[in-house]
């Protein structure tokens, strides 16, 4: 409900924009603070619903540390959109035009890459332990070294890119290590995609697809941003809005799937209780037919 009235105010944006009630600058503002409170509650309810689901793990280490992985992924990157944010800008004269937003951005966006690549990581692990191993397709190979090639373009000349002459040298430093680890986290979400394949329907199918699509997404759009669209908008005319909408999504695909897991809990605390209750109406029918019997 709360993704689809995100969805909701923004189509209401885009509608008042094209009538002309309010101006594209406005628009563009007022997107942004719905991505900030809407990404907010978003990594709130993740980061609670991943602490929960790891705590059902507290005797199986490597299946906790994973959902934990992705409960501080969702925490860290709370605190980032608490930090790096317009409004925190806006109280620093010369916030927006310093090093220091980037450093802040970065050193938040580094370790948050890094969780969200060892969940997938240990995701991947988990499932191979478990014995539902898979071979790629062609097609996954292919999507892989598309993927490599353009991280690795970026790489390459990441000094292009926002922070590439930044006159401090740890932002320099940090940009393109956080790229390499968006990379990483793309393609390992490649090759959990095929898992979805073998595990044929299931509820936890579903968490893992939202998970595929959060680390994929993520990847693609900073692609998009960094490297497609300047090259576009050089030869021809481009609307990025439609982007910058997919992007104030990203962080419900991470919450869906934390969610989808807490309701498989749920679900099965429920059966649990039917079935004592079940069996505990059965056992006062058998002691009502032996106090009978016994009459």
């Amino acid at each position: 409900m709360i993704v689809a009235g995100e969805m909701l105010l923004l189509a209401c944006l885009v509608i008042l924009a094209r009538v002309g009630l309010i101006s594209i600058s406005r628009r563009e503002q007022l997107v942004w603070l719905l991505a900030l409170v809407f990404g907010l509650i978003a990594r709130g309810i993740a980061f609670r619903l991943y602490v929960s689901v790891a705590d059902e793990y507290r005797n199986a280490r490597l299946s906790r540390l994973v959902w934990l992985a992705f409960a501080f992924n969702a925490g860290v990157l709370f605190v980032r959109g608490l930090v790096c944010n317009d409004i925190v800008a806006g109280l620093t004269d010369n916030y927006f035009h310093s090093p220091l937003r980037g450093l802040l951005n970065h050193l938040f966006s580094v370790p948050a890459s890094v969780l969200l690549l060892s969940g997938l990581m240990g995701m991947l692990q988990s499932y191979r332990h478990a014995g539902l191993g898979t071979k790629l397709s062609r097609r996954d190979y292919v999507l892989i070294g598309i993927s490599l090639a353009l991280f690795g373009w970026l790489l390459i000349f990441h000094e292009n890119l926002e922070e590439g002459h930044s006159p401090w040298i740890i932002n320099r430093i940090l940009q393109p290590v956080d790229l390499a680890l968006l990379a990483a986290a793309s393609v390992v979400s490649i090759v959990l995609h095929r898992y979805t394949a073998v595990m044929q329907g299931g509820k936890m199918a579903v968490v893992l697809r939202f998970l595929v699509l959060y680390g994929a997404l993520t990847g693609f759009l900073v692609l998009m941003i960094q490297l497609v669209l300047p090259i576009i908008q050089r030869t021809v005319p481009f609307d990025a809005t439609p982007l910058t909408y997919l992007w104030a999504l990203v962080p419900w695909f991470t919450t869906l799937a934390a969610a989808t897991r807490a309701e498989m809990t749920a679900e099965v605390m429920a059966r649990v209780a039917k079935l004592k209750q079940t069996a505990g109406q059965r056992g006062v029918v058998v002691s009502a037919l032996r106090v009978e019997g016994s009459s």
